[in-house]
């Protein structure tokens, strides 16, 4: 966003991660800059994800942060994280307000981890009257429940304090991914998903009831070599009403695409 001022917006834009840290102590460190979101369960990157796209819950939470962060390595199996950020999204701060979130992960068993997130923050512009408290919570599981079988489920819940007189909004999501490993190379990942939306906390459209969207995509993975990664995936959504543009026919409640991508990692 280009919004703010502190960083120049046409500078910030262009970060995507800048961190300078120190060990304060034993199993705690101290990080402070540009640095990938403490919310969710899914990866910016997309090659560490169980599917090449994003989930709707990923899409709509923030990718990035920018403040500064305290991991505590609780126990071998509990990590522990306080973040004090701009905001939600935010890389140039855009109101005089900070804000905060955890994150606690623990390693229930081998292969499998849980996860809880959270977010508190003041979302309005210091020109506007009031406050517009954003609080955000989610939880996350993903396991392993064999060589073959890897599974990953997320849902998400938030509320937002909106103008004087207006009730406040909120929103949830969440969604689940099954990955099979078929061969040593070839995977095949599925997934469904929902956001619900209707007062527009976090996506606007302009319709009387708001963003309310069911998913469900279909990928397979093809790794033909260590540091090459092929993946497909068909991908298809349907609204509660017609949120999704169409060049020829005007808004339509479904949508649906396929993408590929080839991946090379040094």
């Amino acid at each position: 966003p280009r919004n703010g001022s502190v960083s120049g917006p046409d500078l910030a834009r262009f970060i995507q991660e800048a961190v300078i840290g120190t060990k304060l102590a034993d199993n705690l460190w101290v990080d402070g800059g540009i640095f990938y979101s403490h919310i969710g369960t899914e990866s910016w990157i997309s090659r560490d994800n169980l599917t090449y796209t994003h989930s709707l819950v990923g899409d709509f939470t923030p990718a990035y942060q920018s403040g500064v962060k305290l991991t505590w390595q609780a126990t071998p199996t509990i990590t522990a994280q306080l973040d004090v950020v701009n905001g939600w999204q935010i890389i140039s701060e855009s109101n005089s307000s900070k804000s905060a979130g955890i994150r606690i992960d623990y390693a229930l068993l081998a292969s499998t981890v849980v996860s809880y997130y959270n977010y508190l923050g003041d979302e309005a512009a210091d020109s506007l009257p009031g406050r517009q408290l954003r609080f955000f919570n989610g939880v996350g599981v993903k396991t392993s429940l064999s060589a073959r079988w890897q599974f990953l489920a997320q849902a998400d819940y938030g509320t937002q304090e909106r103008a004087a007189g207006l009730r406040s909004a909120s929103w949830y999501g969440g969604a689940l991914v099954g990955h099979y490993q078929a061969t040593p190379a070839v995977a095949v990942v599925g997934r469904v998903e929902r956001y619900d939306d209707r007062d527009q906390a976090i996506v606007a459209t302009g319709l009387p009831d708001g963003f309310r969207v069911n998913g469900v995509s279909l990928g397979v993975d093809v790794t033909p070599a260590p540091r090459l990664l092929w993946r497909n995936e068909v991908r298809g959504f349907q609204g509660a009403h017609a949120v999704f543009p169409k060049q020829d026919d005007g808004p339509s409640r479904d949508d649906a695409f396929a993408v590929s991508s080839l991946a090379l990692t040094f």
